[in-house]
């Protein structure tokens, strides 16, 4: 015990903030110095690295509630003495630096006027000049506990203290400590107990530490009475009291927890083989880390009792998530993971995973497992095993791939290829993809702009629609596109048939919370989409016309018959150079007008519903006309004809280079307007 007279100081704590987070701010000693240079005597403080499980709130900013590795750490001071002489001398230093105190324990004091000190790092570093200091006198150490046990108070008495019953684990160790309102009220303690509970027992202490362990269960098969443990202390202000703790011994057993880290992947639930629906946890681990203590397991474990739920926290402090019923189901089993097991052939702990049923899990998230044993009535833990498991799946980008044959640039161009009058501008999502989603939900992109028009922008939605939101839906241009307002509509080109959103990049995205068709959803949003892009054309508008050889098509001039271009001077290709007649090729009774609204139906092809020809320019008085002959098959009155576009010219005394416009119209309604030199010769 401290001299008579002498002086016990300890302190309240500092929360501080290092940078950087990885500092070794624990090997650090911190003081306290004023702006004069002047650092406090007496005064070292120990750096200790705040930690729990959930993040700092704002609120509890100055509070204990942060994460190891962030960079916070809580400063407090060692116990320590100080003589009579030396004890008023450092009051006095005290005094000076803090002139307004809370004496009275009122808990107002004006630190207004106390000199503004900063935490001084190793003599190196300095935080800012705002902390005051201020002393008391100790408060009466009335209460203590057992660390992390709740319910665990015993009251202090000088004699006679009334007896507080806990109950403890065989082989887990304890800690005596203050309760928190009276931290470093207490100077020392020690324990005391009967010699034949402590061998009895097998009770072991360390005063130093304020800890004590039991060993012993002196009867497996029925409760143990338990024993009288003493705690007897001594308060900063010389005090000394004691606190008496009757301890019983709980059923449980201390586990190692010794089991790695599974990750299951949800995408085995989809697999033929049933086998993969579930994971499994080897119990010869669990029985080599009981030891010698697997024999009191044995004799005390009810197996059918056995429960398992799942929490968010490590230490399984939160509350649990349903498992058992739905989303995991647990078997113990012998060695075949199918027989039922007996305590003398249990081996494994086989957990089935349920397809449809999560239970409220989310994917890529982590949970701990913790399997109960309880004792043969149900009612009494006997040892837990806490492991680790995340589940996880693939993301919906990668159950997505495109067929290249497609793809040009990354962008899917997609030609039109329906001729059925109702479906025929429909574009079918799911014939450019080699696997994809099913149960994702596709939608058009409705905020990166496409394309611009007077000011206004539209987007993929303003453009396009889809029939559905699945990839079984088709995607159609809208022929009244709209902006992102929806205020303004551009209608098709009077003359090409063109949507605004014809060959423009539309962007759909595919969404799917869950993975594919379970019941598994995702926990972050990078892992719930996919995007593509697609251009909507026609493989008529997106060719050409152009004569078959050469660069020019030669007619004769002043012929009063006109001069026919046939089907092997002139020609048309789609976008893959596949070619088509211009020239009419398709029997029929009576000539096509050469009209924007001819109804003639004279070509073969079925993706080309007209064609008309027009001499280039309202002033070129080198062509005089032009008219379609329609092809006509060979009767009894007359012979066969062959279709052609039968072009007049005027006289003239020299060759002249001019050009006509083929228009055709395609099955999808676009007309492509191309022009064809034609050369009027004079000879």
């Amino acid at each position: 015990m401290p001299a008579d007279k002498s002086v016990v100081y300890s302190s309240s704590t500092i929360d501080i903030r290092v940078n950087p987070v990885d500092a070794p701010a624990t090997e650090a000693k911190y003081y306290l110095t004023n702006t004069k240079n002047q650092t406090l005597s007496n005064i070292a403080l120990d750096a200790e690295a705040e930690s729990a499980d959930d993040a700092i709130t704002i609120g509890g900013i100055n509070g204990r509630a942060a994460n190891t590795g962030n960079g916070l750490f809580t400063l407090s001071m060692k116990q320590y003495i100080l003589s009579k002489d030396d004890a008023k001398a450092f009051d006095k230093e005290l005094t000076d630096n803090a002139k307004a105190r809370d004496m009275d324990n009122t808990g107002v004091t004006d630190f207004n006027d106390c000199v503004a000190f900063a935490v001084n790092a190793n003599n190196k570093a300095r935080s800012a000049y705002n902390l005051p200091i201020g002393t008391k006198v100790a408060a009466d150490l009335t209460k203590i506990q057992v660390k992390d046990m709740a319910s665990s108070e015993a009251t202090l008495a000088a004699s006679n203290p009334t007896k507080k019953e806990i109950t403890v684990v065989v082989g887990k160790t304890y800690t005596i400590k203050e309760i928190a309102d009276e931290a470093g009220l207490m100077y020392d303690m020690y324990f005391s107990l009967a010699e034949v509970d402590k061998k009895t027992y097998g009770v072991t202490y360390d005063d130093l530490t304020h800890t004590f362990t039991v060993a012993n269960n002196p009867d497996v098969s029925t409760a143990a009475t338990g024993f009288d443990l003493t705690i007897n202390t001594l308060s900063t202000k010389g005090q000394v009291k004691k606190a008496v703790y009757t301890v019983k011994l709980s059923s449980a057993i201390e586990t190692p927890s010794t089991y790695e880290a599974i990750t299951y992947d949800v995408a085995k639930l989809k697999d033929t083989d049933a086998s993969n629906d579930a994971f499994t946890l080897d119990m010869d681990i669990m029985k080599t880390a009981l030891g010698d203590k697997w024999a009191q397991w044995a004799n005390t474990v009810g197996l059918d009792k056995t429960a398992c739920a799942i929490y968010t926290k490590a230490d399984c402090s939160d509350t649990p998530k349903q498992v058992g019923v739905n989303g995991l189901k647990i078997t113990l089993t012998a060695s075949d993971k199918t027989t039922p097991a007996t305590v003398n052939n249990l081996k494994y702990i086989v957990v089935k995973v349920d397809k449809a049923n999560a239970d409220d899990l989310k994917l890529d998230k982590q949970y701990y497992l913790k399997v109960t044993f309880k004792d043969k009535v149900g009612t009494a833990e006997v040892n837990n095993i806490v492991v680790p498991v995340t589940f996880t799946a693939p993301s919906v980008a990668s159950q997505f791939e495109l067929k290249p044959g497609y793809v040009v640039d990354g962008t899917i161009n997609a030609y039109y290829y329906d001729l059925t009058e109702d479906t025929k501008k429909n574009i079918a999502l799911s014939r450019y993809f080699a696997k994809s989603d099913a149960n994702a939900v596709v939608a058009l992109d409705t905020e990166k702009e496409v394309k611009a028009k007077d000011n206004h922008s539209y987007r993929s939605g303003g453009l396009a629609t889809l029939s559905e939101a699945t990839m079984a839906g088709n995607v159609t241009l809208n022929a009244s596109a709209t902006d992102k307002d929806g205020g303004n509509a551009v209608a098709p080109d009077a003359t090409t048939g063109k949507e605004f959103g014809y060959g423009e990049t539309l962007t759909v995205k595919a969404t799917n919370d869950k993975y594919s068709d379970t019941g598994w959803t995702y926990s972050t949003d990078s892992k719930k989409a996919y995007s593509f892009t697609i251009k909507i054309m026609s493989p008529i508008m997106e060719g050409t016309v152009k004569p078959v050889e050469g660069s020019t098509i030669k007619i004769s001039a002043n012929s009063t018959k006109g001069f026919d271009i046939t089907k092997a001077m002139i020609t048309g290709v789609d976008y893959n150079k596949n070619p088509y007649n211009v020239v009419p090729d398709k029997d029929v009774t009576s000539d096509p007008t050469n009209q924007v609204d001819n109804t003639v139906k004279a070509w073969d092809n079925e993706q080309i519903a007209n064609v008309y020809v027009t001499k280039k320019g309202d002033d070129n008085t080198y062509i005089k006309d032009i008219t379609l002959i329609g092809q006509k098959a060979k009767t009894a009155d007359a012979a066969a004809v062959a279709g052609a576009i039968n072009v007049k010219a005027d006289p003239l005394p020299n060759e002249q280079e001019t050009a006509i416009i083929v228009n055709v119209k395609d099955a999808w309604g676009y007309t492509i307007s191309e022009e064809v030199s034609v050369t009027i010769l004079k000879n």
